[in-house]
């Protein structure tokens, strides 16, 4: 009895350690992502006058050339003020990520159907013909106390870089499945929605995997590396995890766990 207290002691000692070392990280990381999201919110702003300033001087442009014969001369120049202003429109997109990155999520809750959220990815999703979309729904899901548009901005995020992990096509799966937690003594376990996106794309490193959801971390040759960062905000918010797993030549999946009945929600799930 002495040899199994004693055991049990130790036991307990080293899950209150872990404990300690989970609350520390996570203050850790708190409050890195609190300097980092000042730091975004502050670049943000600073962009912002400037890149109006230079869409209202390539639309005079536009407007002051009208049909001048310089047109005619160097028909370059349409595409150039083009470029231009796509480069601006990718601007403002990179200044939203930031700026969205800066805020404090806030969730406006209503019971919502992941699965009807799901299906209409590919009408807001731009997927290439040679990408061919899959679906493995589970139809007897429960509907889930989520924010829909918030949702909506991971699962879009999730299918963009699934879509762009396949420069040569392949296949896109989105699948959802019910999930039954057991817990721990500390948590009786609960009630899970999985979503999972998968592409059959290039896959990432192996040792970049560990960083996938750091902000600021990418492999892209454009980007903020922000959005999975985002993402995992969102998610975590709704009492969620957001899990990932890749094979290099293989495809890469992420899987969103979200909770039927947030833990603030004290309503029974439909």
């Amino acid at each position: 009895r002495v040899v199994q207290t004693i055991m049990r002691d130790v036991t307990d000692l080293k899950l209150s350690t872990q404990k300690e070392r989970d609350l520390q990280h996570q203050l850790t990381r708190s409050e890195r992502l609190s300097s980092i999201g000042r730091l975004a919110a502050s670049v943000a702003h600073e962009l912002k006058n400037p890149l109006g300033a230079i869409r209202n001087a390539i639309y005079y442009i536009r407007n002051a050339l009208g049909t001048n014969p310089i047109l005619d001369t160097d028909p370059h120049l349409r595409d150039i003020m083009k470029l231009a202003e796509g480069e601006v429109d990718s601007a403002v997109v990179i200044i939203g990520e930031l700026l969205d990155f800066s805020r404090v999520v806030q969730l406006v809750t209503r019971r919502t159907s992941i699965n009807e959220l799901l299906e209409k990815l590919p009408n807001i999703v731009l997927i290439p013909d040679n990408v061919e979309v899959v679906w493995d729904l589970d139809l007897t899901l429960p509907s889930a106390m989520v924010d829909p548009d918030r949702l909506n901005q991971v699962f879009c995020n999730l299918a963009n870089n699934a879509v762009q992990a396949m420069p040569q096509g392949g296949k896109l799966t989105i699948r959802t499945h019910f999930i039954v937690e057991t817990g721990d003594d500390d948590d009786k376990g609960r009630d899970m929605i999985g979503v999972e996106i998968e592409d059959s794309g290039v896959g990432i490193e192996p040792h970049h995997l560990s960083k996938v959801f750091e902000p600021l971390f990418t492999t892209k040759a454009r980007g903020t590396g922000l959005g999975l960062a985002i993402s995992r905000n969102i998610v975590e918010k709704h009492g969620g995890v957001i899990l990932v797993r890749s094979q290099i030549g293989k495809g890469t999946s992420f899987t969103v766990k979200l909770p039927v009945k947030p833990p603030e929600d004290g309503g029974e799930p439909s």
